[in-house]
């Protein structure tokens, strides 16, 4: 029965039966061979029950229970950390985490378990991230898990390096080495293949650094990509993907008719078929730098609606594309000074207020969006503010001035600080502003987040009205 609410394609956060509907799950997604390496136990089990129940269900008339907390299994079949007949995992409450939800299963079902031992409840757990799937989801696994080595046979790490080059997926970097050092500080060395990917057998368990050696002109991408921790497990699989970019980079600065900064995304799109594009989104000063940029012939512009029809505003003043003007890019080339002046039409609003508490303490670190109101027409020529909104954070005095533009109506929405709430021992919250029509400065916006214990703390926003002018 359970196989007509599930799919194998849910194999990574339990499926939405199994977590919160309301939550977005991001959990990375695990070869069979990587979710053995780094489990704890693996089995395919009955779940028996759990201590809490979640809710029921009705489906062709038969009831199910859907349990979590403390919960037993039958032990049917063992693949890794379990020699008994009966086991008891933790299914966790997840929420805060990347994949926010609770690990529930249905009473009675069958299962193939992923459980990893936490020294926090002293025993087995599944999160709503585990690759724990249904048994009738699993045959890719079970598939790995019946042809497993014999023990002692070491570990794979494999991955590959790649290049953002603008089209839909990287391109492969080949020849390039890469150190992989274990625990003791031995290190070998390894190439990527003509599809920039490589491999490693018969590694003994332990934790390894990966690193690749990056040509003249390609940057990581970031910290994260410039050297990985990667635990390898006996008989399983561990991964190492880096993602670099070339380093040429183009940058400069969006202002109104009157010198203000402007919120807004800045894209260099090149003039081949291929129509590859790069942005970034200009920070409080009005300036950008859009980086990544591969050899090659682009066009800058800013996306603007005139009477609700897209347009591209291309540097340096032009709606027609084809008069805008070319960059030519060569490898790892930076250009400064590619400076966007907005039309007197288009004039940037400042919003300055202040976010307290209810008991009048000021909210220090507190996020501060100022986002359109959809529901308003389109005005004759326009920003694109589609994808992007002004954000900034209160100063140690709740304070904040957000920018928006002339002729427009925005909500001022206010999200606590998370780790102040968590010391509170109340729930972060959010709070929003009624609608209001941008036609000159406003000032003393007074914005103020109630304080409720976390046992009677409401779900959703709330609203408050705030004095706008």
């Amino acid at each position: 029965m359970i196989t007509k609410l599930t799919t194998a394609s849910a194999a990574l956060c339990l499926l939405v039966l199994f977590t919160d509907p309301a939550s977005g799950c991001s959990c990375a997604k695990v070869t069979p061979c990587e979710a053995f390496g780094s489990a704890s136990a693996v089995f395919v089990g009955r779940m028996l029950g759990g201590s809490d129940r979640v809710r029921e269900y009705t489906k062709d008339g038969q009831t199910f229970s859907i349990e979590a907390g403390e919960a037993r299994f039958t032990v049917e079949e063992s693949f890794k950390g379990v020699t008994a007949t009966e086991v008891t995992v933790f299914l966790m409450n997840m929420k805060g985490s990347s994949c926010e939800g609770m690990a529930a299963l249905v009473r009675g079902e069958r299962y193939l378990v992923y459980a990893y031992y936490l020294d926090s409840v002293g025993g087995l757990s599944v999160g709503a991230c585990s690759p724990t799937k249904p048994f009738s989801a699993a045959n890719a696994d079970l598939e790995f898990l019946r042809n497993l080595p014999s023990p002692g046979k070491g570990g794979r790490l494999y991955g590959q390096v790649a290049v953002e080059t603008g089209a839909q997926e990287p391109a492969p970097l080949a020849e390039i080495t890469l150190t992989i050092e274990d625990e003791t500080h031995n290190i070998t060395q390894i190439r990527t293949g003509r599809d920039g990917k490589f491999e490693m057998n018969g590694l003994r368990p332990g934790k390894y650094l990966v690193s690749p050696l990056l040509p003249e002109n390609y940057v990581f991408r970031d910290e994260y990509q410039r050297k990985r921790e990667v635990h390898v497990f006996d008989r399983g699989c561990s991964g190492a993907n880096f993602w670099v970019n070339v380093n040429g980079r183009v940058a400069g600065r969006v202002t109104d008719s009157r010198g203000r900064p402007a919120p807004t995304f800045v894209e260099l799109e090149s003039v081949d078929q291929r129509r590859r594009s790069f942005s970034d989104e200009t920070d409080q000063e009005g300036v950008y730098e859009i980086r990544g940029i591969p050899p090659g012939q682009y066009v800058l512009k800013i996306d603007m609606k005139k009477d609700g029809k897209d347009i591209g505003y291309f540097y340096p003043d032009t709606h027609d594309r084809s008069k805008a003007s070319l960059i030519d890019m060569s490898m790892g080339q930076k250009i400064e000074g590619k400076d966007f002046h907005l039309a007197s039409s288009v004039e940037v609003i400042f919003v300055r207020g202040a976010v307290t508490y209810s008991d009048g303490r000021p909210a220090a670190n507190a996020e501060v969006r100022l986002i359109r109101e959809r529901s308003d027409p389109d005005t004759a020529y326009k920003i694109d503010d589609s994808f992007s909104y002004d954000d900034t954070e209160t100063d140690d005095l709740g304070r904040f001035k957000v920018r928006g533009y002339k002729g427009l109506s925005y909500k001022i929405l206010v999200f606590d600080n998370l780790r102040t709430a968590i010391e509170e021992n109340r729930e972060s919250g959010r709070i929003e502003t009624d609608k209001m029509l941008l036609t000159k400065d406003v000032d003393n916006v007074k914005v103020v987040l109630p304080l409720k214990p976390r046992s009677t703390a409401k779900e959703g926003p709330q609203k408050k009205t705030a004095p706008l002018q």
